[in-house]
């Protein structure tokens, strides 16, 4: 009966899950300790792609590629035009299959068989744990509205799944019932966790710093300043930055901050950067927030092509990025900024990332300039820094999101007429929240507002 319901499950309920490509020892249900890390290992290959989707709306793009057959479908998303049945779908059955197995794991994994494989089972649950907690927290930035604490009790979130029960009704938490159960899964994974590090080929998997990133981030994207502090500098004294000064920005690609081989990389598990996705232009406003002659970031994550900019992240086939050390101090600043009596405390943390970017000339205006800055100023920088350093990785559409919501306008290639057209995305505009995917409503009529 276990066995049937791991099936309907992953055929239907969770749209296209499939429990048997799971098992790459032969088997449907697990039972010792490795086929619990077999199982893990999978819900971390099962997290889709989609992290460069999610710039496709934000600043950082203007216009594609056309000549790249895919770029039709891929302006619908960077327009704002909502549910498009000619637009490329953002994840959400896929994600829901991720969380399935970490779900099992969860469950099961306390009672697997030992192998005397060397596999903790403590450490593979914290795990499934961090990972459900991170999978519910993205959904979260993607379908529900941002984070207003007046509001969140009643704001409609995103279903909740925790338990494989096949008469599961997947109706949307309010927001704040989703963070509640987030908190709870970061809690089970800090008691758990044993990793302090990873070598490369496992750098996809949770550790103490990645779970300690994970909570950071969590509480900047709900304004708890104090609590972000907290969470990112008990892990700062472990952090590394790469000094691009000190590398051949032509030969020593795989050192790049973004790179999993750099010793920059706490968790490399998000492929940011799909193949398939056509170039899309940076945006010029984007484009004028660099130095072009002191940011060494400049001809290395962006780069001229066709007369315009694109991210030079793209040339890299291998790159994935969760977390890394530059992310630590970025959060450490804004939300010391945030901080009666912190304001120089920011600074320090802004200036220690940008002395790795820039140039040493250019460093020393640039901190002279950081020196001088008011709050205002400082928070407007540290998020343009943000914007520069985590350049089509996914940060800015939720960093949009979670501070002033602008309006953008941009000109993109109508793939109606051919020609350009003219799009804007209001100030505090409603589809700074994607709607869910139609067919995941199509599976779900629970899901339509």
């Amino acid at each position: 009966m276990k066995k049937l319901k791991y099936i309907i499950l992953a055929a239907g309920l969770l749209s296209a899950c499939n429990y048997l490509d799971v098992e790459p020892i032969g088997k449907v249900i697990p039972h010792t300790i490795s086929d619990y890390r077999a199982l893990m290992t999978s819900a971390y290959t099962t997290l889709p792609k989609y992290r460069t989707l999610l710039s496709l709306p934000s600043d950082e793009t203007a216009d594609f590629d056309m000549d790249h057959d895919q770029s039709q479908l891929y302006i619908y998303n960077a327009s704002w035009r909502g549910n498009n049945a000619a637009a490329q779908e953002y994840p959400y059955g896929s994600m829901y299959q991720t969380i399935f197995y970490t779900n099992d794991i969860i469950k099961n994994v306390d009672n697997s068989d030992e192998d005397h494989s060397g596999e903790s089972r403590p450490q593979i649950k914290a795990e499934a744990y961090a990972l459900r907690a991170f999978i519910h927290f993205e959904l979260l930035n993607m379908y529900a509205k941002w984070y207003d604490k007046a509001t969140a009790q009643t704001d409609r979130g995103v279903p909740i799944y925790t338990e494989i029960d096949i008469e599961q009704k997947f109706i949307p938490a309010t927001i704040e019932q989703v963070y509640t159960q987030i908190f709870k899964d970061l809690e089970a994974a800090k008691s758990l966790i044993e990793t302090e590090t990873q070598e490369l080929a496992f750098r996809y998997r949770y550790t103490k710093p990645a779970v300690a990133m994970l909570e950071a981030r969590i509480r900047l994207y709900r304004n708890e300043w104090a609590e972000a502090l907290t969470a990112v500098t008990a892990i700062l004294p472990s952090a590394q930055l790469q000094d691009l000064n000190a590398l051949n920005l032509e030969t020593d690609q795989a050192q790049l901050p973004f790179m999993p081989s750099s010793v920059e990389t706490i968790q490399a598990l998000n492929k940011c950067f799909d193949r398939n996705t056509p170039y899309t232009y940076i945006g010029d406003d984007l484009v004028a927030k660099y130095d072009q002659t002191g940011d060494l970031r400049f001809g290395t994550y962006i780069k001229p092509m066709y007369g315009a900019y694109v991210c030079a992240k793209y040339t890299q086939e291998t790159n994935r990025s969760t977390f890394r050390w530059a992310e630590t101090y970025l959060i450490a600043a804004e939300a010391a900024a945030h901080i009666e009596g912190k304001l120089a405390e920011a600074k320090e943390y802004l200036k220690t990332l940008i002395r790795h970017r820039f140039t040493p000339e250019a460093y020393t205006a640039k901190a002279e300039a950081i020196d001088a800055m008011g709050q205002e100023q400082l928070l407007a920088e540290i998020a343009d820094e943000r914007a520069r350093e985590f350049l089509m990785e996914g940060h800015r559409w939720f960093d949009l999101r979670r501070t002033t919501r602008p309006a953008i306008t941009k000109t993109l290639t109508d793939p109606m007429t051919g020609l350009p057209a003219t799009f804007t995305l209001g100030q505090d505009d409603p589809r700074y929240t994607l709607d869910f995917p139609l067919s995941a409503v199509a599976n779900n009529p629970d899901l339509a507002k």
